[in-house]
């Protein structure tokens, strides 16, 4: 998505290209891409693009529009819930009342670009995890964990745990 700068997925994407070998997009989302710079490459970039896992058809419809051969690509789960067993993803009201009840929480760092008000967006945000987190807690006994799916790369520029310590500390 053009929130972050697609630079450098765009050039991964050229090199994995020219190694001949078939190049497969694992569940993303995507799009919408207004940058100019960005439709040019994508242009070049998706037909040569063997698979295209994308998470909701408003990605694929994006791609599409791109340069992605429509039959070229599947919406599917995120690999978070593609790759879970069958047993992890049932039962669940039995496993919230077992007294080892874990739950993980994924929290990214967003400062919703557009939004009219963003630091009141980020604090609504912010309270409505520590709302969730709570009634886990309470209502269920669950022990919570907070999860960074992106730190510790200095070009990155996000780092989700200092949001998870942001909400952590309205907990």
């Amino acid at each position: 998505v053009e929130h972050y700068h697609l630079e450098e997925n765009l050039l991964q994407l050229a090199l994995a290209s020219a190694s001949g070998r078939p190049l497969v997009l694992f569940t993303q989302s995507a799009g919408p891409f207004a940058r100019a710079a960005n439709r040019r490459a994508l242009a070049k970039l998706l037909p040569r693009v063997t698979l295209a896992l994308l998470r909701d058809e408003r990605s694929r419809a994006n791609m599409v529009e791109a340069g992605l051969p429509p039959w070229n690509s599947e919406v599917v789960a995120d690999a978070a819930f593609a790759l879970a067993t069958p047993d992890a993803t049932t039962g669940r009201r039995d496993r919230a009342s077992r007294p080892d009840f874990q739950v993980a929480v994924s929290v990214r760092s967003w400062m919703f670009p557009g939004h009219p008000s963003p630091d009141l967006a980020r604090e609504a945000y912010a309270q409505s995890i520590v709302a969730a987190v709570t009634r886990l807690v309470r209502t269920h006994g669950a022990s919570v964990t907070f999860l960074s799916a992106c730190q510790g790369v200095p070009q990155y520029g996000y780092d989700d745990a200092a949001f998870a310590r942001f909400v952590a500390r309205r907990l």
